[in-house]
């Protein structure tokens, strides 16, 4: 599972500390689905709604207008989301680096058990 990166200081920044609680919500949620989704920080147009239970279209208008969430052709991109995340490229690699590490371990291991002398 992709993990989200959000500095301590997050919620001082100069573009998130003037956010009403409402778009502050919208914008956490968006991250959350952009690093579960591993959209690389892209909102689907469709999905915004549905992010929040007291989703108002007032909040995106907030995100838009501090720039923390930028136009993109069928929905949303956060700004800088790649700069503290790691892209589904990057994500991918890992895991098949993973399973290969662990797929010779478990080999060795029975190789170790059932044909040892």
């Amino acid at each position: 599972m992709p993990f989200l990166n959000l500095d301590d200081n997050f919620a001082d920044h100069p573009k998130v500390d003037p956010l009403s609680d409402g778009a502050f919500r919208l914008h956490v949620a968006g991250m959350l689905y952009a690093a579960k989704h591993k959209t690389d920080g892209f909102i689907p147009a469709h999905r915004v709604p549905r992010l929040t239970r007291t989703y108002r279209p007032r909040f995106l208008a907030e995100l838009m207008e501090a720039r923390t969430w930028l136009p993109a052709d069928g929905g949303h991109q956060i700004h800088d989301f790649l700069d503290w995340n790691r892209s589904r490229e990057q994500i991918d690699a890992d895991r098949e680096r993973l399973h290969r590490v662990r797929s010779e371990a478990g080999k060795k291991g029975a190789q170790a058990r059932w044909h040892s002398a």
